[in-house]
Parts: structure tokens; C-alpha cells; sequence
């Protein structure tokens, strides 16, 4: 097994433990308070906020170090990268994720689900809070680039090491990419949305090969998403308070 294969797995395996692991070792917010090492003054939401841009920062540094060869490769490939594909791609990419995660939401929708899962509720919550524009850049940026690169450069590498079928490889990244959204709210009817959007992600990496497609499609659903919560939701509601009756 060489060096980097070594640090690959490393790098997932930070990732499981600092996502999964490490919230589940941490006191609860309460009991925080209660010890006083906590002021009272901060909030569940602020609290929550803290812990994720702790997280997600921890986990860019790292994994970005630790699979660093990888992502120069494909960093340094951009320059002979003919712009108009990375765009096609992306394109391509994000229709893929919009058709999959639709037909995922159809399908969870059908098996008693609501759609809408304890993450976007959680997330939907915090970003309403009153620092939640802290977690705007986490979770529009910082977070589809670290989960990029754990689930289709770090995942890929090592299925490609293990000599797996491509699209079997797609089809293992997608799912530990829609369980990781669900797992910690236990509400796994939900998970379909994720497998799919995982899919299409997966889908524009083997397409362009390079990491930079993924992450801007992972971006751009993640900025919208945000976008949605803080003012097309918010509009929505208004206007039908405002309808008559």
C-alpha cells in the first residue's frame, strides 16, 4: 500500500470521525450551560454554529493537506482544461443533480417521507438565527468542497486502487453520501434525494475528470438552497399570508 493510498484513507477517516464521532463526544448544549463553561448568552443555534465552522475548517486544512498530490494534479490540469468543458460539464452536472434529486424526493415523498429531512430542517434553522449568516459560508462553500473531497476524489482514488467498476463506484459514493446526510436525525426514508444528488455529482466527476466540476455543482445547489431559506421561502410565505381569503 503505497504513502498517499495511506493518507487517503486517513483523510476519510478523519472525516467519519469529526462528522459522526467527535458531536457525539462533545456535552450537550445544556449541560455545557449548566457547567458554566458555556455563557448563557449563547444560544442552541450559536452553540451549533461554533462547532460546525470548528469542523468544517478542521476538515478543509487536513484533507486538503493530506490528498494535496491529487488535487495539484487536477488543479494543474486546468490550464490545458478547455474552460467551455468545464462549464458543458457543469451544466450537465447540475441538470443531472436537479432530475435526481426530484425522482428522489418522488420516491421518498411515496414512501411516507416528507422531503424534507432533520438536516435541511436543522440547517433551515440555524441559517435563520441570528449569526446564522456565519454558516453561509460553511455551508455554501466550505462544505461542498470538503465533502467533495472526501466522497468523489478521496472515495474514487481508493475504489480505483481496489480495481471497482466505475459505476459501482458511483453507485458506494452516492450512497455513504446520501446516509451521511440522515444518520444523525435517523430519518432514512429521506435519504434518497442525497443518493441521487450523489449520483449526478458522481456522474460530472467521471465525466470531467478534474474535481473543480463536482464542487461547482455542489456549490451553486448549496448557494441556492440558501438562497431559498433566506428569502424565496420567506417571500413565498408572505405572499400567501397576503392572498385573500
Amino acid at each position: 500500500m503505497s504513502k498517499q493510498t495511506i493518507k487517503i484513507i486517513i483523510a476519510v477517516v478523519i472525516y467519519i470521525f469529526l462528522m459522526y464521532f467527535l458531536p457525539g463526544l462533545i456535552p450537550e448544549y445544556q449541560e455545557l450551560i449548566d457547567k458554566g463553561i458555556l455563557p448563557s448568552t449563547i444560544t442552541p443555534e450559536t452553540f451549533s454554529i461554533i462547532m460546525n465552522m470548528t469542523i468544517y475548517v478542521t476538515l478543509f486544512i487536513v484533507v486538503s493537506l493530506l490528498i494535496k498530490n491529487e488535487l495539484v494534479e487536477d488543479f494543474v490540469s486546468l490550464k490545458t482544461y478547455d474552460k467551455k468543458d468545464i462549464f458543458a460539464n457543469s451544466v450537465v452536472g447540475y441538470f443531472l443533480l436537479a432530475v435526481g434529486s426530484g425522482i428522489g424526493s418522488s420516491i421518498t415523498i411515496a414512501l411516507g417521507g416528507t422531503g424534507n429531512s432533520e438536516n435541511q430542517q436543522a440547517i433551515a434553522k440555524i441559517l435563520t438565527s441570528e449569526y446564522g449568516f456565519v454558516m453561509i459560508i460553511c455551508i455554501a462553500l466550505i462544505g461542498p468542497i470538503v465533502e467533495e473531497f472526501i466522497f468523489r476524489k478521496s472515495l474514487f482514488a481508493l475504489c480505483d486502487k481496489l480495481k471497482i467498476n466505475r459505476i459501482i463506484t458511483i453507485l458506494i459514493t452516492s450512497a455513504l453520501f446520501g446516509l451521511i446526510h440522515v444518520t444523525s436525525g435517523g430519518d432514512y426514508v429521506e435519504v434518497f434525494p442525497y443518493i441521487f444528488m450523489g449520483i449526478a455529482m458522481g456522474i460530472a466527476y467521471n465525466m470531467s475528470k478534474n474535481i473543480i466540476v463536482p464542487i461547482i455543482v455542489h456549490v451553486f445547489q448549496n448557494t441556492l438552497s440558501v438562497v431559498s431559506i433566506l428569502y424565496l421561502l420567506p417571500l413565498l410565505e408572505q405572499l400567501q399570508q397576503n392572498m385573500p381569503q
